[in-house]
């Protein structure tokens, strides 16, 4: 997401540093933006970590760093309640930014600075040379594709009830379609490993467990029919929105962030209901909502893409022409730059402490 932004507001023009705060899980392979230059010389500090972060940052880069800056946090959060724990990390900000009204509405609730939704700009992945047979995917079939990370809760991304409603939608021989879960970090969590495997192995599933390069992974983008993703709840949905850009039909809960830019005329909705959590998913806490997706549906969904490839491909281009005007590089840019006007003058911290 920041490299994004840095790379929306630099076509522009638009005068940008960057500080490369190291996390030991960050791949760092990806060094499209270190060519701008190095620090904080400008007078707004855009900070893309989430809440959490927040006081790891500002205890790693000093108390200066922040001192006559309007310092800006640019935050994810999956649920419509804002967890306690993180409220702290509002008084190290000016403002907090986010990317979509649900969780606008999450973070406004608990926040004593302005919550803005400014969106993120979606850059569609590249084009690849890579042909599937490259990737190792069959070449003859119609594949549904669902990208997630396992260090992300399971629970949260869905995968397994994924590979329910693709085994109602298309068993029992599944001789003209395939599922491809492309996945990464699965080694840090053996049992979903395992599972994972074997649910994939029941409906001859196609399972990714490794990073790919960007290439690679812009590839299998690229070559996939359509995304699939019966998440519970999403900060955004990065994956999706970028399959969209493509212009291939989506398939996806409707429920969350996504809802900003999914609608009935560009791509397919998953009916879904609200459930209580009974217990704690990491962050996650027993008693909050996320969504149950209607499996049935979303079977009935993935038959009617593969079925109905002149409607879903009118779909996909639609998708492609939202995605463009709402969250191309000029519409966000726009926005972003509108709000820095808008706040150019407004106090900075002028303490060193907090």
């Amino acid at each position: 997401m920041a490299r994004s932004i840095l790379k929306a507001l630099s076509k522009r023009s638009f005068p940008v540093a960057q500080t490369n705060v190291q996390g030991y899980l960050a791949r760092r392979d990806d060094t499209s933006v270190l060519h701008l230059p190095n620090g904080n010389p400008y007078a707004f500090n855009l900070l893309n970590v989430n809440a959490d972060q927040v006081p790891i940052v500002y205890e790693a880069m000093g108390s200066l760093f922040f001192l006559d800056r309007f310092n800006i946090g640019f935050w994810f959060w999956e649920l419509s309640q804002f967890p306690e724990m993180w409220k702290n990390s509002f008084r190290y900000l000016d403002e907090v930014w986010v990317a979509s009204t649900f969780v606008q509405c999450a973070v406004a609730q608990a926040s004593p600075v302005p919550v803005v939704n400014v969106r993120v700009p979606i850059l569609p992945p590249s084009p690849s040379p890579l042909t599937r047979a490259k990737l190792g995917l069959p070449t003859d079939k119609h594949l549904f594709l669902y990208v997630f990370d396992g260090l992300s809760f399971h629970e949260r991304k869905n995968p397994l009830g994924l590979i329910r409603a693709y085994r109602m939608a298309f068993e029992p021989d599944f001789r003209h379609s395939a599922l491809v879960i492309k996945t990464t970090n699965l080694n840090r969590n053996p049992e979903l490993a395992h599972l994972l495997q074997q649910e994939m192995k029941s409906v001859s599933g196609i399972l990714i467990d490794r990073y790919m390069t960007r290439e690679e992974l812009s590839g299998l983008f690229h070559l996939c029919d359509a995304y699939v993703s019966l998440h519970r709840s999403e900060g955004f949905g990065l994956t999706l929105a970028e399959t969209m850009s493509l212009g291939k039909p989506v398939i996806a809960t409707a429920y969350s962030s996504n809802m900003d830019f999914m609608t009935p005329a560009n791509s397919y909705l998953v009916a879904c209901r609200l459930v209580e959590l009974e217990r704690d998913y990491g962050p996650y806490q027993k008693g909050n909502l996320w969504a149950e997706p209607d499996l049935q549906q979303a079977a009935i969904l993935m038959r009617r893409v593969m079925d109905n490839p002149e409607e879903a491909r009118q779909k996909g281009q639609q998708a492609k022409q939202d995605m463009e005007s709402l969250y191309g590089v000029q519409a966000v840019s726009n926005l972003i730059m509108s709000r820095l006007e808008r706040i150019q003058g407004q106090p900075r911290r002028t303490k060193q402490t907090i």
